[in-house]
């Protein structure tokens, strides 16, 4: 990534290093690197502006969007999807439709419009399968989560099953690890705790590889739900306590729906653990566990 940032100096503003920015922009992103990405993204947007590249702006446009998302600036973020999407639609640049409409998607879902959210992720997929399996995958993806929201487990379930078969095909393994986790997460939902340790400790494997903390505290924080009937609410406390720390470390909030979910997981364990300050104790000493020996402790079972 160093390099990609220092990359075509002598091009000053340049072209070349704008798609540099954004290459090296998206690595910081995948790392949770936000303040780095940003800055990257904001510079290649400034040339890409400059040089009537409106089609690569557009792409900026839509990964700035993901940050402020993440960052639970849903105004901002809605914004600059906007912004995006215009120019895709004037140049007929279907991919980015695609994308924007996605961003959306997830912007209504994490405001509280899932039945905007499900209308806009079903013509993100129709707009994703004229540009390829790559794109239908990832609206697909998202479509999945609405209906894992709207408490339609079975439609989610298969459409992760078939995004999981498209993401190998497509050697997507961040897509991979991402659909392993919602996949994970359904089946908590369910009541299959078997299946859904064994769907996130593959996701865990994966993010770990790449190094992917935003995906990965959810996962944990999934996997704590699903270890709390099997291995017992205290070891699920320990595990929430270590995500809670790494969303600190990452700047990376639960987003709503999520937020509302975890902590009705969070109530049930303790409930289940009867002493309180045991739970307490517990969820203590997961925040004095280094991510490393965590990831250890849940892998090697």
């Amino acid at each position: 990534m160093t390099k990609l940032a220092s990359i075509a100096p002598e091009a000053e503003r340049g072209l070349d290093r704008a798609l540099a920015m954004t290459t090296a922009g998206v690595l910081a992103n995948f790392q949770s690197d936000y303040v780095s990405a940003e800055a990257m993204f904001r510079e290649a947007l400034g040339i890409y502006r400059n040089r009537g590249e409106r089609r690569r702006a557009a792409s900026v446009l839509g990964n700035l969007a993901i940050i402020a998302m993440d960052r639970q600036d849903y105004a901002v973020s809605g914004q600059l999807v906007s912004e995006a999407l215009i120019i895709a639609r004037e140049e007929h640049d279907t991919p980015n439709v695609a994308i924007g409409l996605l961003n959306l998607a997830s912007i209504a879902l994490y405001t509280g419009e899932p039945d905007k959210a499900d209308a806009l992720a079903r013509e993100a997929v129709l707009v994703a399968r004229e540009v390829g399996r790559y794109h239908e995958a990832e609206a697909t993806l998202v479509l999945a989560q609405v209906k894992a929201a709207q408490g339609d487990s079975d439609s989610a379930r298969a459409m992760l099953a078939t995004c999981l078969e498209w993401m190998r095909e497509l050697g997507n393994t961040r897509g991979t690890g991402v659909t392993r986790t919602r996949l994970g997460a359904v089946a908590v939902d369910v009541g299959d705790v078997v299946t859904a340790q064994a769907h996130l400790r593959d996701a865990l494997r994966i993010q770990r590889e790449l190094q992917d903390r935003v995906n990965m505290a959810d996962a944990l924080e999934e996997f704590g739900a699903a270890t709390s009937s099997i291995d017992g609410p205290a070891y699920a406390a320990r595990i929430w306590g270590r995500s809670e720390l790494l969303r600190i470390e990452i700047g990376v909030p639960q987003d709503p729906p999520r937020s509302k979910r975890f902590w009705c997981q969070v109530a049930a364990a303790r409930v289940a653990q009867a002493d309180h300050v045991a739970f307490d104790q517990a969820w203590s000493e997961g925040k004095a566990l280094t991510l490393d020996d965590l990831l250890r402790q849940i892998l090697d079972q």
